[in-house]
Formats: structure tokens, sequence, C-alpha cells
């Protein structure tokens, strides 16, 4: 099974995967590490290192952090750097880890990594502008 480290700064990561665990049940393959704290850089990357090792039974391992330029993905993309098998996304956000936690089995890291990528685009949207689209669809629609 491919594992799935989120890395965040503050309590970012342990949140969103205690609200999945909420909505999909406990996770055992999905690990929270947050980058507050005293911690220096090469400490963090060392734990991220030790944490994606932990993970990986052979499938890969889908590092998740949450901006990109931010200390969580600079230390992630330096954990990862040579691990062949280890993607680094950025941008987490639930409908992502939603969609990662529910389509691990028989997945490629490619095809997960995708397919989390695409759940995030899809669902940062104003609602606002779909809502009076849809009003605006719905009054031209009507016969008169």
């Amino acid at each position: 099974m491919i594992g799935v480290l989120i890395v965040s700064h503050g309590l970012l990561a342990a949140e969103l995967l205690k609200t999945a665990e909420k909505i999909v049940g406990p996770q055992e393959q999905v690990k929270v590490l947050s980058t507050s704290g005293r911690k220096q850089r090469h400490q963090l990357r060392d734990e991220v290192k030790t944490l994606i090792d932990s993970l990986d039974t052979g499938e890969g391992v889908l590092v998740m952090t949450d901006c990109p330029g931010g200390t969580p993905a600079n230390i992630s993309l330096d954990a990862a750097r040579g691990e062949r098998n280890v993607r680094v996304l950025c941008g987490i956000n639930l409908p992502m880890l939603l969609t990662l936690v529910e389509r691990l089995q028989g997945k490629t890291i490619d095809e997960i990594a995708a397919s989390a990528l695409s759940a995030g685009k899809a669902t940062v949207c104003d609602l606002t502008d779909m809502m009076k689209a849809r009003a605006s669809e719905s009054k031209d629609s009507k016969p008169q």
C-alpha cells in the first residue's frame, strides 16, 4: 500500500487527518508532521526521511504539504531527493486527502497523485459566482 505523509505548518496536518478519519475511518498508512517548534531545518528533514522510510512498503510514499516555498515543502523535497518512488505535492486540502485515502488500493503512486491534484483543483472555486451562474442559467432556460 502507498504511504501518505502530511507535512504542514502548525497543526494543519494533524487536523486534516483527524477530520478525514471522522469521515472515512482510521488510516494506517498516513502519518503527519508539524514543522512548528524549535527544531532545526536539518532535524525536520531527517524526521521526514524517517517517516517516509516507515511508510514505504515498496509501493512508494506520497508527501503532501500545505504550500509551495514554505518550510514543509522545502524539507519534504530535500528528504525526497534521490528517492525514486516518493512524490511531493503542495496545497493539500480535505478533498485531496479524502481522494487519496479512498483510492490507495490498487493504484500506482502516479495515478494517486494525479487523482489528488485533480480533486484539489476541482474543489477550489468561488461558490458565489457558481450560484450566480446557475441562477442565470435557470432563468434563461425557463419558458417565457
